[in-house]
C-alpha cells in the first residue's frame, strides 16, 4: 500500500512490550488461587436480653460467634433527638451499654448483630 511503511522490529517489540505491561497492570493475567478449604460460618449472635435504666441501654447476647451492641435514640429536652450506640463486643463476653447525657431519656431502644 503506498504511503504506510511497515514496523521496524524494535518498534513491535515496544509496542508489545507496552500491550504486556498494560495487561499485567490491568489485571488480565492468570493467576493460580487454591481453592478454600470451606467457608467460615459466623453465627450471628442470639439468646440477647436488653434492659434500660433511664438515660442508659445494656444488651447482652450469649451465644454465637459474632458481634453485637446496644443501640438507643435518646429525648433531649429542648433539643433534637439523638442516636447513641454501644460498643462492638463479641457474643458472650460482657455487656455493651450505650448511653444518653444524664438528663435525656433512652427511648426506642435494642440490639444491633453483626
Amino acid at each position: 500500500m503506498p504511503g504506510k511503511r511497515p514496523l521496524s522490529t524494535a518498534r513491535r517489540i515496544g509496542v508489545t512490550a507496552l500491550f504486556a505491561a498494560a495487561a499485567f497492570a490491568g489485571g488480565t493475567t492468570a493467576t493460580a488461587v487454591a481453592a478454600p478449604t470451606g467457608p467460615t460460618v459466623v453465627a450471628a449472635p442470639s439468646n440477647c436480653t436488653v434492659s434500660t435504666l433511664y438515660s442508659s441501654v445494656s444488651a447482652y447476647c450469649a451465644n454465637g460467634t459474632g458481634e453485637y451492641r446496644a443501640y438507643t435514640r435518646c429525648d433531649a429536652t429542648l433539643w433534637p433527638d439523638y442516636n447513641r450506640y454501644g460498643p462492638w463486643t463479641r457474643a458472650g463476653s460482657g455487656p455493651s451499654t450505650a448511653y444518653c447525657e444524664d438528663i435525656d431519656r433512652a427511648f426506642n431502644y435494642g440490639v444491633q448483630v453483626r
